[in-house]
């Protein structure tokens, strides 16, 4: 029976080591066995090594299946490497040093083990494919997984050794205790650290904005400090107990869309309906800015001069925001120059005489109609008559205008904003949608007539349309059959895609037959026979 293993502070073990420790021992005792072993275990080694030159191989290979490679060959070769050291050791004739060497051999393998272990839950945490719910998997937390899987090895070890567990943890109790108090500013850092990785408010490659109004994309969390890329293409380590102290805005989350309000202030001369109208178009023809959630344009301050109006728009992401913003404020630059206005910022002015200064009216509904593209062939008696029976119409978003199957007497004209026509295609199809942009026109339907509505037209945004009653245009209409018939196919081609969209969806044997059908099919049966 060899002699136990010592331990600082004159405590013992309490049961033999030996006793746990002959399988490690028969290798020494058997050279034979030994020998076999390393034999193995190098052309095992050798193997490994030949298939990890192949890189072809090596990036097909699953990351699971190395760790498997390691989890059989890393701990033989450890007790193996320690049997050597031991038997070199006895033929030397240091055999005091066996003991030692026999039970080191046994930590380190219970080390690796925890290791190997710790290794697994890290290529499960990090598998992109497997569970990309955890991206984001921080340095710190990877680590201290590693640190407390080691802790569990060599506990384990000790506890197998028949050391005294209780004196052991006291004893680094009172070394913890000592060091936190000394290293009381890195610990904060490092709870801190933890904390945030595991509460999650930010991931890597988030952007955040600190209190000062620093932006940086986070790069990674380490046990000290977070690491931020600013846009100034510069790092920035900020520790983690002042980060988790501060408020801060995660500028990526909940969705990476970024939707910031901007303000823009317009000269009083422009009456707001008009300005409102102008800004909102400008902003629909934006191609950075998206179309859902729609712009949202409105007036929030008319009590100084110049006024101020409020742009709420989304762009697809924070740092497409910079380019978006660029060709947002083009189209508003564009939109007021071409009416002979700009944004103005505050003026103080002082005036020695009056001055009638500049003047700006409103877009008449003859205006309108004028600048509508479906009625260019009217001409400006007829535009003058169809004014009469016209009217201005402002529609919140989401109102209906027309509903699918309800007898409407009016036909619209889009000033400013976007509609989405539709029409129903069963419960399973739902709703096949359109967008009507400014200067489009739709009715109930292609005829000029009072009818049921073929479609249904709700309001994206706030919209500014020209209504104009149809029994009030029809003569008017009528009177150039160039204008009657380009309005009657504009609305027409529309209903038509509809319900073209919605026959492709339905089911063969549940698609209503219209009159047109019935002609066509007899059409084609009278071709057939001829």
């Amino acid at each position: 029976m060899s002699d136990p293993i010592p331990q600082g502070g004159g405590s013992t073990p309490l049961v033999d080591t030996a006793e746990h420790l002959f399988w490690i021992d028969s290798l020494v005792a058997n050279s034979r066995e030994l020998a076999t072993a390393l034999v193995a275990i190098t052309l095992l080694w050798v193997v490994v090594r030949f298939f990890n030159r192949r890189k072809q191989v090596r990036r097909s290979m699953p990351r699971v299946v190395p760790w498997l490679i390691d989890l059989v060959l890393v701990p033989p070769t450890i007790i193996v490497a320690g049997a050597l050291i031991r038997l070199v050791l006895r033929d030397s004739g240091i055999e005091q040093l066996d003991t030692i060497v026999r039970n080191g051999t046994e930590l380190v393998t219970y080390l690796a083990i925890a290791w190997l272990v710790a290794r697994c839950v890290d290529i499960l945490l990090t598998e992109d494919d497997a569970m990309p719910a955890r991206r984001g998997a921080t340095m710190l937390l990877r680590g201290l997984m590693y640190v407390a899987a080691l802790g569990v090895g060599a506990t384990a070890f000790l506890a197998v050794a028949g050391y005294s567990i209780t004196g052991f943890l006291v004893s680094t109790g009172v070394t913890a205790a000592v060091l936190g108090f000394a290293l009381h500013n890195t610990l904060a850092d490092m709870l801190s650290g933890i904390a945030l990785s595991v509460e999650k408010p930010m991931r890597i490659d988030d952007w955040l904005e600190l209190e000062d109004g620093t932006v940086g994309q986070v790069v990674d969390i380490t046990w000290r400090s977070i690491w931020l890329v600013t846009l100034k293409n510069t790092r920035m380590v900020v520790p983690n107990s002042k980060l988790a102290g501060q408020r801060f805005e995660v500028l990526s989350e909940p969705t990476p869309r970024y939707a910031p309000i901007h303000y823009v202030k317009v000269s009083a001369d422009l009456a707001p309906d008009y300005a409102t109208t102008l800004l909102r178009n400008a902003v629909l023809r934006c191609p950075a800015v998206l179309a859902n959630p729609p712009p949202v344009v409105r007036l929030v301050d008319a009590t100084t001069v110049p006024y101020t109006y409020l742009v709420w728009v989304s762009f697809a992401g924070y740092i497409e925001m910079f380019h978006g913003r660029e060709l947002m404020f083009h189209e508003i630059d564009a939109a007021l120059r071409e009416i002979g206005a700009e944004p103005a910022p505050p003026v103080t002015e002082f005036r020695s005489r009056p001055s009638p200064g500049a003047k700006f009216t409103s877009p008449t509904v003859r205006d309108d109609l004028r600048a509508s593209e479906v009625l260019s062939e009217l001409d400006d008696d007829q535009i003058e008559r169809l004014a009469t029976h016209s009217a201005h119409v402002d529609v919140a978003a989401g109102q209906a205008i027309l509903r699918e199957g309800e007898a409407h007497d009016a036909i619209y004209v889009v000033v400013s904003g976007g509609l989405d026509a539709s029409v129903f295609a069963g419960e399973q199809a739902g709703e096949i949608s359109d967008r009507l942009a400014p200067g489009h026109a739709f009715g109930p339907a292609a005829r000029l007539s009072a009818e049921p509505a073929s479609i249904t037209v709700r309001a994206a945004t706030d919209c500014s349309l020209i209504r104009i009653h149809i029994d009030g245009a029809r003569d008017v209409i009528a009177e150039s059959p160039q204008a009657e018939e380009r309005l009657v196919r504009h609305i027409e081609q529309r209903i038509d895609k509809l319900k073209a969209a919605r026959a492709a969806r339905m089911p063969a044997d549940s698609r209503p037959v219209s009159l047109r059908d019935v002609g066509k099919r007899f059409g084609r049966l009278f071709h057939s026979r001829h």
